[in-house]
């Protein structure tokens, strides 16, 4: 992705309201709580691989999901 680029998290169905939450793994032990607004996060300024976690709670339960970006 290009530096500072929205990313958009779509889920088929939404997830209750406020629980959306996403974290940049740094290393084993940090990480960085991600700012979601409207759904979308920025992808960091600086070149390079970064990992993201995103939580997030259904009515029918929570779920986790992991992906990475190339920041070209």
């Amino acid at each position: 992705v290009s530096p500072n680029e929205e990313i958009n998290i779509d889920f088929k169905k939404a997830p209750i309201a406020e629980t959306l939450k996403v974290e940049k793994w740094i290393d084993n032990d940090l990480i960085e709580i991600y700012e979601v607004k409207h759904n979308k996060i920025v992808a960091p300024k600086e070149k390079g691989i970064y990992v993201f976690h995103i939580f997030a709670n259904w009515e029918q339960g929570d779920g986790n999901y992991v992906f990475s970006i190339e920041v070209n």
